[in-house]
């Protein structure tokens, strides 16, 4: 048997499939892009709203732990 060989892109070979649907291919592919990028980022931004969150607890906690003291 004898294997041919492709040349065509990816895109020639899918645009008569894709045919009247291109802008949504195109949108689907920019919000794939996206999603990709928040779900990087977004561990990282949790963690600083984390972090910033029990920053703002520990002052009160401290100031209720020396009334108690007192």
């Amino acid at each position: 048997m004898h294997k041919t060989k492709q040349t065509s892109s990816l895109w020639s070979r899918l645009s008569p499939y894709l045919k009247g649907f291109h802008l949504f291919f195109g949108i689907a592919i920019l919000f794939s892009i996206v999603s990709s990028v928040i779900t990087v980022i977004g561990p990282d931004k949790l963690k600083e709203i984390t972090d910033t969150i029990t920053k703002g607890w520990e002052a009160p906690l401290i100031l209720t732990r020396s009334l108690r003291l007192l």
